[in-house]
């Protein structure tokens, strides 16, 4: 809070483990839930691969996003220690996460979940 006034953070986001749909999801519908791709044979893999080959149904999800995304993407994780151990990732870390920055009220969002849609 600064003065009377809340800080809010409208845009927070959550990462989603990759195996949560597999792992939660009735087993009647995990034939469509998203899975986890690999680089197609031939291709250059990176870091990113866990969510740039996501599919669902076989279908790329994230088909539309140019190569500069992803070659950004890729420059953010290395320049950043690479893909972070997401089971460190616990909702307290995230409550404590928000407290640190300063924020009385967050909106969480999914992030993989977002690229379905």
């Amino acid at each position: 809070m600064i003065g009377k006034y809340k800080i809010i953070d409208s845009d927070c986001h959550v990462n989603e483990p990759l195996a949560m749909w597999q792992e939660y999801l009735e087993p009647a519908y995990r034939d469509q839930a998203p899975t986890i791709g690999t680089a197609p044979a031939g291709q250059p893999t990176g870091l990113t691969d866990p969510w740039r080959y996501l599919t669902v149904a076989g279908e790329p999800i994230v088909a539309g996003m140019s190569q500069q995304y992803w070659q950004h993407a890729e420059a953010e994780l290395e320049n950043n220690g690479g893909v972070p151990d997401l089971s460190e990732f616990s909702p307290e870390a995230y409550v404590e996460a928000i407290a640190q920055i300063g924020s009385d009220i967050a909106f969480l969002y999914p992030t993989f979940g977002l690229w379905i849609l």
